[in-house]
């Protein structure tokens, strides 16, 4: 995933297995407000449980918190129907949602 590299307030949110890390997603807030998920990364193990759904729910509510207008991210094609599942939307690449 891309998008323009956050400026200011950033977090790395992450899915825990017992001990073991299984999952991660990394938020940023831009200057103008527009929070960017810049990825997102699960392991094959446990994929289609619900830990990419969790993790990019969390990062929305964090950057709704914060203040955040709008909630993009650069959307890999192999990606986009998970991207949709969760709420994106638009055209092309850079997909949108509301926190």
């Amino acid at each position: 995933m891309g998008g323009p590299a956050p400026a200011g307030d950033g977090r790395l949110f992450v899915a825990l297995e017992g001990e073991a890390v299984v999952g991660c997603a990394l938020a940023g807030l831009a200057a103008d407000r527009t929070a960017w998920i810049t990825d997102v990364a699960v392991l094959d193990r446990v994929r289609r449980r619900g830990v990419g759904r969790r993790l990019v729910a969390a990062t929305i509510g964090w950057a709704g918190k914060r203040g955040a207008s709008v909630v993009r991210v650069e959307a890999a094609e192999r990606a986009e129907g998970f991207w949709r599942a969760v709420g994106f939307g638009g055209s092309g690449r850079i997909l949108e949602r509301i926190p």
